[in-house]
């Protein structure tokens, strides 16, 4: 099983957050991650991409109806995200390897009112590997979101790290 490593919150970095990441959907985020297989990343095909996206939805009736991995919330633009939660209006964006992706992630969700959202959620690993080294995701995005706490004008975004198996 996957373990989760921690979590921080938006509104850890902000003292004008309108409201903190639901205790309930952060405990249902943390539950769908653990119960992930490390056979999921052991099995993949080196230089494929891990299936944790499909594999989150099906943990997560609510964020992935019918199954659905790609939510399109915003009109005239091709930016979508992975899993949402249209009731709880949580979006949910899982990154698995590159530290650029989560700077967009963040700033996609500055964009969340007009889209949806009031929370936001991004899952990352603490461990990945690359040609010039071993990478921390998960230190990265807190980094990150401390930094663009300031123009995030959504209620909450919490970051999720996890630890790779492999």
């Amino acid at each position: 099983m996957v373990s989760v490593i921690g979590s921080r919150a938006l509104h850890e970095y902000s003292n004008n957050s309108p409201g903190d990441f639901p205790e309930s959907e952060l405990s249902k985020l943390r539950s769908a991650i653990e119960a992930v297989e490390d056979s999921v990343f052991l099995e993949a095909e080196s230089g494929s991409e891990v299936p944790l996206d499909e594999e989150l939805a099906s943990h997560l009736d609510s964020y992935a109806p019918g199954g659905k991995t790609e939510h399109q919330l915003w009109d005239n633009s091709n930016h979508s995200v992975d899993l949402y939660n249209p009731n709880a209006k949580i979006a949910v964006e899982i990154e698995k390897t590159e530290q650029k992706n989560i700077w967009k992630n963040l700033i996609k969700f500055s964009r969340g009112k007009e889209g949806g959202i009031d929370y936001g959620c991004v899952v990352v690993p603490d461990n990945y590997s690359t040609s010039r080294g071993e990478r921390d995701l998960f230190a990265h995005a807190q980094h990150a979101l401390r930094f663009t706490s300031p123009l995030i004008p959504i209620n909450d975004i919490v970051v999720i790290g996890y630890h790779d198996p492999r």
